[in-house]
């Protein structure tokens, strides 16, 4: 699974320090839904194999 956290990238921790922080790349429905098919995924995978 991806990191849940973004990275900023055009920040200056001098000129700007509020943009340093990390903010999150999903929604709580979206990440809910994002493991849900990540874990299906793996398991058919793990049935394929057998």
């Amino acid at each position: 699974m991806r990191k849940r956290l973004k990275r900023k990238r055009r920040s200056c921790a001098l000129c700007k320090p509020y943009k340093m922080g990390g903010e999150n790349r999903w929604k709580p429905k979206e990440l809910e839904v994002l493991k849900r098919s990540e874990s299906e995924i793996r398991q058919a995978a793990r049935e394929e194999q057998l």
